[in-house]
């Protein structure tokens, strides 16, 4: 039998992982019907679109592989594949070697104000799903946060968290929790 304050913070408890779980399935709602509705743009042979685009500067980018691209290089980068960061188990703090492609993403958003950043939160299987999702949108914020601080708008960034329900590898061990323990970042 629980007492009373076991009782207020299960109440507690559960209030939160509503609220968590209506404004994630809200978010992810609403994203999958823009990128739906720009995919289908995007996809529409002889279609002519309202998308601009900027003339390249001499101004190159960082990626983590320590690699110096233009503006379009980057932009694809972002665009055809995922950029991982990892954390500590219970982390939000980024690691000193993120920095460098950070930097360079904010400047980037900077220098394009129309763009968009996904930045998808995730976990490793370890704790409850609730406090999962919240590890995983306080990682994210973590890199939103960054990019803030470095030039990036708030609103150019799309916090979405997974906790622990998307694995890049499904296996229960510490090798497979490291790689799930993530944020990944993508236009």
């Amino acid at each position: 039998m629980m007492n009373q304050g076991q009782q207020r913070v299960y109440e507690m408890n559960k209030i939160l992982s509503t609220l968590l779980l209506t404004s994630f399935i809200i978010t992810l709602g609403g994203c999958s019907k823009d990128h739906e509705e720009a995919t289908s743009k995007l996809n529409t042979p002889g279609q002519k679109t309202s998308f601009k685009k900027k003339k390249s500067s001499a101004t190159t980018y960082a990626l983590m592989d320590d690699s110096s691209v233009s503006s379009t290089d980057f932009y694809n980068s972002f665009s055809n594949s995922k950029h991982t960061y990892l954390f500590t188990i219970n982390g939000t703090q980024l690691e000193s070697s993120y920095l460098k492609e950070l930097d360079s993403l904010s400047e980037y958003l900077k220098q394009h104000p129309e763009q968009k950043v996904h930045i998808d939160g995730f976990t490793c299987e370890l704790g409850s799903s609730e406090y999962n999702i919240a590890l995983g949108y306080r990682r994210a914020q973590s890199i939103v946060t960054y990019l803030e601080e470095h030039g990036a708008s708030k609103d150019q960034c799309i916090i979405v968290s997974y906790g622990k329900e998307k694995p890049v590898d499904r296996n229960h061990n510490e090798s497979a929790w490291i790689k799930n323990r993530r944020v990944e970042a993508y236009f």
